[in-house]
């Protein structure tokens, strides 16, 4: 299988999106684009792959980087469910991760 580069993804705010989501994940970078191609609609098989890239090409890419950001909110909302331990973490978590969403067409000013 070829490697896919994220050079090879157009979209500067697609790339931070991807490269954030993926090292914010500690299971590992599979688990992380599993998550993108849930939230591109596609089988998850955990291969940044032609069709994955293909579905992230043909997505709008402030819409995406919104989705990956909700999905990193889910993640800590499941991190601390199961480890209540870590909701002393938990406001700079999710300061963190609202920082990433950004403004849409459809978000009024």
């Amino acid at each position: 299988m070829a490697l896919i580069r994220l050079s090879s993804i157009k979209s500067q705010i697609l790339v931070c999106a991807l490269n954030w989501l993926i090292s914010g994940l500690i299971p590992g970078p599979g688990v992380a684009i599993q998550k993108l191609q849930t939230v591109l609609k596609i089988e998850p098989d955990g291969i940044l792959g032609p069709k994955t890239i293909a579905a992230i090409t043909a997505s709008d890419p402030k819409w995406l980087n919104n989705k990956l950001a909700l999905e990193r909110v889910r993640m800590i909302g499941r991190i601390v469910q199961k480890n209540p331990a870590q909701a002393k973490s938990l406001i700079d978590w999710l300061n963190r991760a609202l920082e990433f969403i950004v403004p849409t067409d459809a978000d009024p000013t």
